[in-house]
């Protein structure tokens, strides 16, 4: 019986430590790629992107200046207004940004806001590369049947790095007012950051609704140039 159990043993370890050699020799024997080749691919494809992506800011192209003015009004005036006006109506409490010089004086506040809101809307436009003529124009795009799904994609994706500028601001912003606080430390900085929290969302909410919709409508109208 020990005699059968050693047999075993050595076949299992002979299997455990011969195997992997033998499919490591019949791959360099096929002539497949080794890992560290697929690991320079990666990381030569990774640093082509990260070129292609940074001359989206250092050179970006924007075939329509006017649309650029156009969506700083309404990131910068008309979504953090819409917003005002909305709590006041409702009876909603006022977001911290618009209660700095009092409850009655919000034309300042959002303003304020708004170059918050705009700069970082226009950082997204740049990466989704939304100031594209094949972003907000007909004909569609070669390689896409819809021109709605294209202005669509590219605002989400323009979106999506609007609120990673967003988030990190607000985090810059509540480090040097609040210093390096989390929740948990006490109730009035867990009220503050809770406070903050829903402006951010409130603000990232109101930003789509008017922004989605606007540059849906701009793609209708380049129909009728």
């Amino acid at each position: 019986m020990r005699v059968v159990f050693a047999v075993a043993l050595l076949a299992r370890s002979r299997a455990f430590y011969v195997e992997p050699r033998a499919r490591a020799v019949r791959v360099a024997a096929s002539g497949d790629e080794e890992p560290e080749s697929g690991l320079r691919e990666a990381w030569t494809s990774g640093v082509e992107f990260g070129k292609t992506l940074a001359t989206r800011f250092t050179s970006p192209r924007i075939d329509d200046e006017g649309l650029v003015i156009t969506d700083a009004l309404a990131a910068g005036i008309v979504a953090p207004g819409l917003e005002a006006i909305v709590c006041v109506v409702t009876g909603l409490p006022l977001p911290v940004w618009a209660t700095v010089l009092g409850p009655r004086r919000l034309l300042a506040p959002v303003a304020l806001r708004g170059v918050t809101l705009a700069g970082c809307w226009f950082g997204g436009a740049l990466a989704g590369r939304l100031y594209e003529r094949a972003a907000f124009d007909f004909p569609p795009p070669t390689g896409s049947s819809d021109r709605y799904a294209v202005t669509a994609s590219r605002v989400a994706q323009s979106g999506c790095f609007a609120v990673a500028l967003l988030i990190f601001s607000t985090q810059l912003q509540t480090l040097l007012t609040l210093g390096p606080v989390q929740f948990g430390d006490s109730p009035e900085t867990d009220f503050q950051l809770l406070r903050l929290t829903d402006d951010l969302l409130r603000d990232i909410a109101t930003e789509a609704l008017v922004l989605a919709p606007w540059r849906l409508a701009r793609t209708y109208l380049s129909r009728l140039d």
